[in-house]
């Protein structure tokens, strides 16, 4: 195999370490291929015998044919057990990658998300998940399969009649040459067919995600135009990948069969002649099916690989992808001074306008205790200075500090554990009421969680829904009025207990009512608490 060729596949190869915790079942599935290899090449001597011998008596006739039974049985039971151990570590594998790609995105940094959109990320943890699967459960397989069986085909060919083996070989130069050359196209195209089908995906979750914006603005059959659009761009690239992969399985059918039908002609003649058994032709021609076969194989296979291999650079991109902001190896422990914080001549832009400085050499002291309030116009930074302080970002210039302890010093998880947020429009998960509230503390008790949710006057309106607090409300809660979610969002805070406590405008889309009751239950949590 060629350095291009290895080149081109070379994304395959980072799956070895997934492979690794699995070498016991690996090594029972390379017995079991051989085992069915050895058997199914041995058939055709059974057969050569049974042809050129079993005819003469009785018994040989019963020995043949035990024989048969024989090999035919050891091959059935290594097959068996080759399909189940392979397919167990390709979707064991599969799921060990969906796991480590997800637990590495959701580690990254808000940056990160920033300059991608989401529905490539979801793509490529579903559709070259997808495609990865297919090559790991089935066409990895094949492909070892096809090669042992076309080596052993191969060998016994040149050992049954060496003159037939030269003229059966003349298609493999053609067929090698086709596959390799339309390989690196149909990788190409695959990569751009991805891509493709992340476009669908993420105007998918676009809007789906903006469904009442959607309908509100009568903008259905605009939304659909594009999705159509997009999903016809995805077929035409689907259409060319598919064009190039079925010319070369014709031209490799053509040039393999074209050899078989010239083995036939030419062992046909030696056998009319007396130079060769009827026994050894029949072996040899099943040898070169096997031969043909196994060729053709690897031919279709060889596309699902060059696919697997750009799903896979994909995948791996992400799992190799390093957040920008993390915890230093041995952080400060946080010490507990009731939330001071301070800003020493911080300077900021956010990665997608660089140039803008939203913040220039801010200098600001918070005590414990003390509830300060951010006026200014939309854009003056007033997030801005929260998304820092929950260390999203870092600051281009200067220094935050927690507790008298600089951010970047601190662990990200002690950082966070002392903060909590109430923004204007929280996000509320697909999960009951109850997982809502207790993700400000996973370890709360239900009683815990209760009076969180009384304290944020959120208990009233939860007791009324129909399963109370084990009542699921609709992805991103849309069963939610904009006042419960927000609620709902303090009792989560609530129950964190926080040392410091950031209101990004909690009341400012509520009603009169709404915010009245907001309002109350802020008043509760913001008692004795930097704000």
């Amino acid at each position: 195999m060629s350095e291009k060729t290895v080149s081109r596949l070379q994304p395959l190869w980072q799956i070895k370490n997934f492979l690794l915790p699995y070498t016991k079942r690996l090594i029972v599935y390379a017995v079991a291929m051989f085992g069915a290899a050895g058997a199914n090449l041995a058939l055709p001597q059974g057969i050569r015998y049974f042809i050129d011998n079993a005819m003469h008596t009785q018994m040989q006739l019963v020995e043949t044919t035990a024989i048969v039974i024989g090999i035919g049985i050891l091959l059935m039971t290594f097959t068996t057990l080759r399909y189940y151990v392979i397919t167990w570590v390709g979707e064991r594998v599969i799921a060990d990658i969906r796991d480590a790609v997800f637990a590495r995105v959701i580690t990254l940094s808000t940056p990160f998300f920033e300059l991608r959109r989401t529905g490539e990320i979801i793509s490529r943890l579903t559709s070259d998940v997808a495609t990865l699967q297919v090559v790991l459960t089935s066409s990895a397989s094949i492909a070892l399969r096809s090669i042992v069986m076309m080596i052993g085909a191969i060998i016994l060919m040149f050992l049954t009649n060496l003159k037939l083996s030269i003229f059966a070989l003349i298609a493999v130069p053609i067929v090698v040459a086709t596959v390799m050359s339309m390989g690196r196209l149909v990788k190409r195209l695959s990569e751009q067919f991805q891509d493709s089908v992340a476009d669908v995906g993420s105007l998918v979750e676009e809007s789906l995600n903006a469904i009442r914006t959607v309908q509100a603005y009568n903008l259905q059959q605009s939304i659909q135009q594009r999705f159509h659009a997009a999903v016809e761009d995805s077929f035409a690239k689907a259409q060319r990948r598919v064009k190039i992969r079925t010319l070369t399985l014709l031209i490799a059918g053509i040039a393999s069969y074209s050899a078989v039908s010239l083995v036939i002609w030419i062992g046909g003649s030696d056998v009319v002649q007396g130079e060769l058994s009827a026994g050894e032709l029949t072996a040899f021609m099943i040898y070169t099916v096997i031969a043909a076969v196994s060729i053709g194989s690897l031919s279709e296979i060889w596309g699902n690989l060059q696919q697997a291999a750009g799903a896979t650079a994909r995948l791996f991109e992400l799992l190799n992808e390093q957040p920008e902001i993390d915890s230093i190896d041995h952080p400060t422990p946080l010490p507990h001074k009731g939330g001071q914080i301070e800003f020493s001549a911080v300077s900021f832009a956010y990665p997608t306008r660089p140039d803008i400085l939203i913040l220039k050499a801010l200098n600001l002291r918070i005590q414990p205790g003390e509830t300060l309030a951010l006026v200014g116009l939309s854009g003056s930074g007033k997030s801005t200075l929260m998304n820092l302080l929950l260390r999203y970002y870092d600051p281009l210039e200067g220094e935050i500090r927690f507790n008298g302890v600089p951010l970047k010093e601190l662990s990200l998880h002690s950082l966070r554990s002392a903060l909590a947020i109430v923004p204007q429009d929280p996000t509320i998960f697909s999960e009951p009421i109850l997982e809502n509230i207790a993700i400000g503390n996973p370890e709360a008790t239900e009683e815990q969680i209760m009076e969180a949710a009384m304290a944020a006057n959120a208990h009233e309106f939860i007791m009324q829904l129909p399963h109370g607090y084990h009542s699921h409300v609709g992805e991103k809660g849309i069963a939610l009025s904009a006042g419960q979610r927000q609620r709902i969002a303090i009792a989560r805070a609530l129950l964190r207990n926080p040392e410091v406590l950031l209101l990004d405008e909690a009341t400012s889309a509520l009603d009169a009512e709404n915010e009245r009751l907001g309002q109350e239950a802020l008043n509760r949590l913001t008692h004795n608490r930097t704000t």
